[in-house]
């Protein structure tokens, strides 16, 4: 059962990033498609929290910090990441994107007194090269090439963003606090945050809604089903498979739209998966 749950996962995951694919391609501005899906996910999370049985008691401040922080976070991290997949490589995007599984690995170190091994600064350090390689492959530090440099400074700053909502899981789960919880005012922060912006541009696109909604619920069964894995299978069977596959998924599904992957991308991919899989299995 506990392999199922973890299929689940990746197809959830995998499915975010080819909506946000198939909607740049439709035209769908970035910003539209990242509100609704978090608009829509608030409005799922509130029906599930609803049944979940948690009480009044179970909105405690550490939880309301964790998921406003990570909320705010994670909705600018989606954002950026489907503006990187509608400017530059989605395969590339998908696989830096992905790769922010180091972020809590430092924060547990620095905040959270984590033991300093020597694999976690090898993983890292074979992140932060994959990174380099697969930016590099895509011309963006190229000279005069302003459109890769765009690409990468916007795929970077998702890159650390998407860090906040792995963090404030990992906050949540070691402080025992309701998860359900977590997970609606996470996403209920995420919206708020873009509500200025949306304001601002005055629409939201309709087709975005549809997009969005499946992506919303794409999501969330995305991380049900990381919890119900991690409670049927090791932490160190879960990550490196919900990790790993999602980016070798995005990278069929950059070659199915014709994205050409040079060697040096090629290497900076498989760095990139194997720096996971270091961090995720040998802490």
């Amino acid at each position: 059962m506990g392999f199922l749950y973890t299929l689940f996962v990746v197809a959830g995951i995998t499915a975010v990033a080819l909506i946000g694919k198939l909607s740049a391609r439709k035209g769908i501005p970035a910003l539209d498609l990242s509100f609704v899906i978090f608009s829509a996910a608030t409005v799922m999370c509130a029906v599930w929290l609803r049944f979940s049985g948690a009480s009044g008691s179970s909105f405690t401040a550490p939880v309301i910090m964790y998921a406003v922080v990570a909320g705010i976070g994670g909705s600018l991290a989606v954002f950026l990441f489907n503006h990187a997949i509608r400017i530059g490589h989605f395969g590339f995007s998908n696989a830096i994107y992905r790769s922010s599984f180091m972020m809590p690995v430092l924060f547990s170190m620095i905040f959270l007194a984590a033991r300093l091994r020597y694999t976690t600064v090898a993983g890292i350090m074979i992140i932060v090269t994959a990174i380099f390689l697969m930016s590099w492959s895509n011309g963006s530090f190229a000279s005069g090439q302003s459109g890769g440099w765009r690409w990468f400074l916007v795929i970077a700053a998702a890159f650390v963003l998407s860090g906040l909502p792995r963090i404030g899981q990992l906050l949540t789960n070691t402080h025992k606090e309701n998860f359900f919880v977590y997970l609606f005012l996470s996403y209920a922060a995420g919206a708020i945050a873009l509500i200025p912006a949306v304001v601002a541009r005055r629409r939201v696109d309709k087709r975005a809604l549809a997009y969005g909604s499946i992506a919303a619920a794409a999501s969330i069964v995305g991380v049900y089903c990381t919890l119900m894995a991690l409670n049927h299978l090791p932490a160190y069977v879960v990550y490196p498979i919900t990790l790993s596959a999602p980016i070798m998924l995005g990278i069929l599904i950059s070659y199915y739209f014709k994205e050409k992957i040079k060697p040096w991308g090629w290497i900076g991919i498989l760095l990139g998966i194997s720096g996971i899989l270091i961090l995720a299995i040998w802490k």
